[in-house]
């Protein structure tokens, strides 16, 4: 019987799914042959070249191994080489797909009788969803009529030639003796192979079972990692790289904070790009380390794996008008009034919250190993697309300590992270976006935001808390009451728009599981951090949070197939994970073109001699340089610094800025006799070590201290 892996088209996966959610069971019912090969592809709806159709004879089904046996019997007179085999429900849709581009199954001669006996390895649908609805008819009885066909195709020959056929007996009797021998000879090669099939399959069984406990322990071992870290801290940054020789001092040694939290930086020459540096973190326990980010301003989409779509720049309000100098003073009042908190509606509807993201899967790793980066960077890409190279290049760094110019060296953690009938490797992916989650109209920076006193970085500087608030080592904390309605916002790995329902079978009952507070069904397919069983539990309650009571997770469900998933119920579940990381103030400087700079493609080198010929996605100079009251205070990692020429929309050179996304704004006068700068990234991303015992014991110490 041979054992065929199986490939599930994309119509069948949607119909036993269908039967599936309907409480229904899929009826198979047709074996389909053809002489094509080639590899087969789950778009796939019908044979390539179908030579013969039959019903299923016999099957059974053994769930334990995710296999089905079945049994046909092809009667026409075709021949042909069998190359393909689909198996089709009673609707005549195609389900399961067999092919190879080399080999075959076997060769159909006429008029005789062609016995299939098929043994299909199925693990990613539902056995229980399927019924094979056969003729009751065992591959033995199926026998049977070939063997009659055969005994009378014989016995029509042997009357034909009896007579001639006894003189030739009686003159030759050694032939008897000769077939005879034959004959013995073709049974002792019979029962060899037998007893060389039977030692075979039993070493077969014997290393399939090693294998899988091999993997089983690989699985365990892993997920024993990620205990740990659970148990240690919450989901959230571990670390930044130190960029200062540090003191002898513990606060010397920075956590998430070094020239900046999370090392943010400046990259406004570039549109909608938020500099950002190499990060560890750890989500629902599984750690990794980034390349250097500078991610841009996109979005999760629907459609193929991991398609995204670029967020516009905010539109410039129509009460700025009128020349080059009353724009530039409308601009400064709208910054003045930003920073002040008075910004009339009308104009706070162009100053937009962007709510950045990083989040976390496990992603199937291919047979050649390849992991290109899955998201886009102007400026940084991973220095290898080969989860091999990218590991020798990390411990060569963690083994001596080196440091690369490039800074494109992440740490790709490779893990067996589920048994679905085999070992199933997995590489952990990330990948940072952002989502749009309201205006300065209707979310005001206090209502959103609350600063967290970073005591470590500000005694490695010596600054007070004012002046660390003013700088960019400051970090933020989301306001919990507003925390899970952001991130409720932001769509998993399906991409915006998708619904997903989340349930579970405990005790053969289906449980599913519901907004908090709510009778309402949740959806799983954007990410939620507090949900709720729709039955108490042991404990007598149904509200719960993601992970092991990890409160700064949430979690999301997919239907992505190159996402590693789990099995559960008969069911394959897939996930992914995910922390905020920033808010970001997107303001209309980034579309204000006073002067008109051509979008084009530019030339020139920007100085006032070769100026720019215009603006486009890599040159984004567009704001007046005489907006700006004071010089901007930089860092190393900073581009667009300063400024530049550009020509106008009559060719006139004209002295501009960078005009893309700055964690603050250029100062400004503040109409007062000094400067204001308004502050547009707010890093609101959880940190590892505050859920530690340790760091909760300082706390408690400290708040008793001060008498709270």
């Amino acid at each position: 019987m041979s054992n065929l892996q199986v490939v599930t088209t994309t119509a069948g996966r949607q119909a036993i799914l269908d039967a599936d959610l309907a409480g229904l069971r899929l009826k198979i019912t047709h074996v389909a042959v053809g002489d094509a090969g080639y590899q087969p592809s789950p778009t796939a709806t019908g044979l390539r070249s179908e030579r013969a159709r039959v019903e299923i004879a016999h099957a059974e089904v053994d769930p334990d191994r995710y296999q089905l046996a079945l049994s046909a019997a092809l009667t026409s007179d075709a021949e042909f080489w069998i190359r393909e085999v689909g198996f089709l429900d009673d609707q005549g849709r195609l389900i399961w797909l067999w092919s190879l581009p080399t080999g075959a199954l076997g060769y159909k001669t006429a008029p005789v009788r062609f016995l299939l006996g098929l043994t299909l390895t199925v693990t990613d649908v539902p056995l229980g969803a399927i019924q094979i609805v056969d003729q009751g008819q065992p591959l033995d009885l199926a026998i049977e009529p070939a063997i009659a066909e055969s005994a009378t195709a014989s016995a029509a020959l042997a009357a034909a030639f009896t007579d001639e056929g006894r003189r030739g007996l009686d003159r030759d009797g050694r032939l008897d003796a000769l077939a005879d021998e034959i004959r013995r000879i073709k049974q002792q090669r019979a029962q060899d192979r037998l007893s060389i099939l039977g030692a075979l399959s039993e070493r077969l069984a014997a290393q399939e079972g090693l294998t899988a406990a091999l993997a089983l322990a690989a699985a365990a071992q892993t997920e024993a990692q990620a205990e740990i870290l659970r148990a240690t801290g919450q989901s959230g940054l571990v670390l930044v790289r130190q960029y200062k020789t540090g003191g002898p001092e513990p606060w010397d040694r920075p956590l998430t904070v070094a020239y900046g939290a999370a090392n943010c930086h400046n990259h406004p020459n570039l549109p909608g790009t938020m500099g950002l540096a190499e990060l560890a973190v750890v989500v629902n326990g599984w750690y990794l380390r980034t390349r250097h980010n500078d991610y841009v301003d996109a979005m999760s989409v629907p459609g193929p794996y991991l398609s995204t779509r670029r967020l516009p720049a905010p539109t410039v309000p129509p009460s700025v008008t009128g020349s080059v100098a009353q724009q530039t003073e409308a601009i400064r009042h709208l910054i003045r009034a930003a920073a002040a908190g008075t910004l009339p509606s009308a104009d706070a509807q162009h100053f937009r919250w962007d709510l950045a993201y990083l989040e976390v899967w496990w992603e199937v790793l291919p047979q050649d190993g390849a992991v290109g980066d899955s998201f886009y960077s102007p400026r940084h890409q991973a220095d290898d697309t080969s989860a091999a190279g990218l590991l020798n290049t990390i411990q060569m760094i963690n083994a001596t300590g080196a440091k690369l110019a490039s800074e494109n060296n992440p740490f790709v953690p490779i893990a067996v992270r589920s048994i679905l009938g085999r070992p199933q490797i997995a590489v952990l992916r990330y990948r940072i976006l952002t989502r749009t989650v309201g205006t300065l109209a209707d979310r005001p920076v206090a209502s959103l935001v609350d600063p967290v006193d970073d005591l470590v970085a500000r005694k490695r500087v010596g600054t007070t808390l004012d002046q660390h608030i003013a700088s960019r080592r400051a970090r933020w904390r989301l306001r919990d009451e507003v925390a899970d309605d952001l991130m409720a916002m932001v769509p998993g790995l399906d991409g915006d728009g998708a619904i997903l329902h989340e349930g579970y079978i405990e005790g053969g009952v289906s449980k599913t599981i519901r907004r908090t507070g709510s009778s309402a069904m949740l959806n799983a397919a954007n990410y939620s951090r507090r949900a709720a069983l729709a039955t108490s539990d042991a404990s007598g309650r149904t509200d719960f949070l993601r992970g092991f009571n990890d409160p700064t997770l949430w979690a999301a469900l997919t239907t992505q197939e190159r996402v590693a998933g789990f099995e559960r119920d008969g069911r394959i579940y897939r996930a992914s994970w995910a922390i905020p990381f920033e808010l970001i103030l997107r303001t209309p400087l980034e579309a204000w073109n006073p002067y008109g700079i051509p979008a084009r493609t530019v030339t020139g080198t920007g100085s006032s001699s070769a100026p720019y010929t215009g603006h486009s996605g890599s040159v984004h100079w567009m704001m007046p340089a005489g907006l700006a009251a004071a010089p901007e205070v930089h860092d190393g990692a900073d581009s667009g610094r300063g400024s530049v020429w550009a020509l106008d929309a009559g060719g006139t050179p004209r002295e501009v800025r960078a005009s893309g996304v700055r964690v603050f704004l250029p100062p400004i006068d503040d109409g007062a006799g000094g400067t204001v700068s308004l502050r547009t990234r707010y890093p609101v991303y959880p940190v590892h070590h505050e859920a530690s015992p340790a760091y909760i014991e300082a706390m408690a110490r400290f708040a008793e201290a001060e008498g709270n």
